[in-house]
C-alpha cells in the first residue's frame, strides 16, 4: 500500500511539475507577442529593432522550455533538441534561398546545460541570417556539435557568407546578440571563438559537462 501511494504521489508531482513548466512557456510567449504588438506604437527604427529582437529571444525561449520538459521530447538527447530549434529560426526568418544544416551524433546534455547551449546557438544562426549573406539569394549555414575527449562538448555554426569584417574581435563587437552569447558562455564556463575560414565564417563554442 506504502509502494503504491508512494507511486501515485510521483506520479502527481510529474503531472504538476509538466504543467507548470506549459504554464512557464505559456508566459514566455504571451510577453513575447506583447513586445511584438507594441512594436507597432514605435516609430524610432532602433526601438523598433530592439523590441523585435527581443520579441524573438522570448519566442525562442519559450520553445526550448517548452520541448525541455516534453514527455515526448527525447530524453537527454541535445541532437534532436538542437534540429528542432535550428528548424524553428529557419522557419522564422530565413531567406527561401539559405540553406541551414544540422550536423550532430547523439549528444547527452545536463538540463542546466542545454537552454544557454541552445540559445547560443540559436542566436549565432540568427547572426548569420542577419549578417552574413548582405545583398544575396543563396548561402549555406552549417551546425555542429560533437562530445570529445573529456566530456567537452564543441558547438559550431559556420557560413560561406561575407566573412568577418576586418579586425574584428569577437571579445568586443557590442551587438546585443554577441554579448549575450559571451554572457551565456561564461554561464556555460565554456570558451566561445570567432575566425574567418577559406569560405565565410565559423562560430564556436566549447565547454565542459
Amino acid at each position: 500500500m506504502a509502494e503504491r501511494e508512494a507511486s501515485e504521489l510521483a506520479a502527481h508531482r510529474a503531472v504538476l511539475f509538466t504543467e507548470q513548466q506549459h504554464r512557464v512557456s505559456n508566459n514566455i510567449q504571451i510577453v513575447s507577442a506583447l513586445l511584438a504588438l507594441q512594436k507597432a506604437d514605435v516609430t524610432d527604427e532602433t526601438a523598433r529593432r530592439a523590441l523585435t529582437e527581443a520579441s524573438n529571444r522570448l519566442a525562442t525561449i519559450g520553445r526550448i522550455q517548452r520541448r525541455l520538459h516534453d514527455p515526448e521530447n527525447a530524453q537527454g538527447n541535445f541532437a534532436d533538441f538542437l534540429l528542432e530549434l535550428v528548424e524553428d529560426v529557419v522557419r522564422a526568418s530565413a531567406p527561401a534561398g539559405i540553406k541551414v544544416a544540422v550536423d550532430t551524433p547523439p549528444l547527452p546534455l545536463p538540463t542546466e546545460k542545454v537552454i544557454p547551449a541552445a540559445l547560443v546557438v540559436a542566436d549565432l544562426v540568427s547572426n548569420c541570417l542577419e549578417h552574413a549573406f548582405v545583398g544575396r539569394t543563396d548561402g549555406a549555414i552549417r551546425v555542429e556539435a560533437r562530445m570529445e575527449a573529456g566530456n567537452r562538448v564543441e558547438l559550431s555554426v559556420s557560413d560561406n557568407g561575407t566573412g568577418l569584417p576586418p579586425g574584428v574581435d569577437a571579445a568586443q563587437v557590442p551587438s546585443l546578440g554577441l554579448r549575450l552569447v559571451r554572457l551565456l558562455t561564461q554561464q556555460l564556463g565554456g570558451d566561445f571563438t570567432m575566425v574567418d575560414t577559406c569560405t565565410g565564417a565559423q562560430a564556436r563554442l566549447c565547454f565542459n559537462v
